[in-house]
């Protein structure tokens, strides 16, 4: 991975430089060697626990440590270590959000972005990020406003 120059345009689609727009964020956009524009993001330490919890699942599952082929959330019925969809990913998401009472407008931004903002992660979103999430609340908003 190659780190995004401070002087190139930023790969948000804003037109300006890199440096005079998400730079400064808590994250970095890089790039891969398939030429393709990342986000590369620290890892906070819950984050870092729950990858832990998930390698020893594996482990005791398969009996096994996973290697780099494996898939980090899979399937615990399956015999053979096999990946969780993308949309079951989502479907628990949303049912876990949903029995913890978050608010609805998020629930749907979520289903619709792909991304759950909060106060704390925020700054790990560009600009351009931001305002899909804004977006998509204010869509739910007047949707259930008729």
């Amino acid at each position: 991975m190659i780190k995004v120059g401070s002087n190139a345009p930023c790969p948000c689609g804003s037109g300006k430089k890199y440096k005079r727009c998400c730079e400064s964020l808590d994250f970095n956009f890089v790039v891969s060697e398939k030429g393709d524009i990342l986000k590369e993001v620290e890892m906070n330490d819950q984050v870092k626990e729950a990858l832990k919890m998930q390698e020893e699942a594996f482990i005791k599952k398969f009996g096994r440590k996973p290697t780099s082929d494996d898939p980090v959330f899979f399937d615990p019925d399956a015999d053979e270590p096999v990946r969780i969809s993308a949309d079951r990913i989502v479907k628990d998401m949303v049912t876990a959000m949903e029995k913890a009472g978050i608010y609805e407008g998020i629930i749907y931004a979520y289903k619709k972005t792909g991304m759950f903002v909060t106060e704390s992660n925020e700054k790990k979103y560009s600009k351009s990020d931001m305002k899909e999430w804004n977006e998509a609340i204010n869509e739910y908003e007047r949707s259930v406003s008729c």
